[in-house]
């Protein structure tokens, strides 16, 4: 805008612009927002953080039960591979053991036997024995 002076008196002139086009620049208003609405906004944020909380503590939870079953698990994998190998020794040792010295050993000591008398002594002929199973 300028000022133009004309007859000793003061007037605002504008020019005339062609295809100017108008900017409308409203005022920032200053908003109250009852109480009530804070309150309530409040509340469902804590709403919110508190679902957000317990979902995140259950997934904590469920992860680190996870863990435990799964260190579990392989302590229990481990006992088992010991005692597989602990079944093998033995059966091995169970297999070359089979003198008769060593067996007849553990049957007097362990098990307090005796060798048989002449009366407890039966013998079985082999040849009717093939004939009765028929062979």
């Amino acid at each position: 805008m300028a000022r133009v002076i004309k007859n000793n008196s003061y007037r605002e002139y504008e020019p005339k612009r062609k295809n100017v086009k108008k900017r409308v620049v409203k005022k920032r208003e200053v908003v109250f927002v009852k109480s009530s609405k804070i309150k309530n906004l409040n509340f469902s944020l804590y709403i919110f953080l508190c679902i957000t909380f317990l979902f995140i503590f259950f997934v904590v939870l469920t992860f680190a039960n996870l863990t435990l079953q799964r260190t579990e698990n392989n302590s229990l994998l481990n006992t088992l591979i010991q005692i597989e190998n602990e079944n093998e020794r033995l059966e091995r040792y169970i297999f070359n053991s089979r003198n008769l010295e060593e067996i007849e050993y553990l049957a007097k000591t362990r098990l307090n036997m005796s060798r048989p008398n002449q009366s407890q002594i039966i013998f079985i002929d082999l040849i009717e024995q093939r004939i009765f199973d028929g062979e």
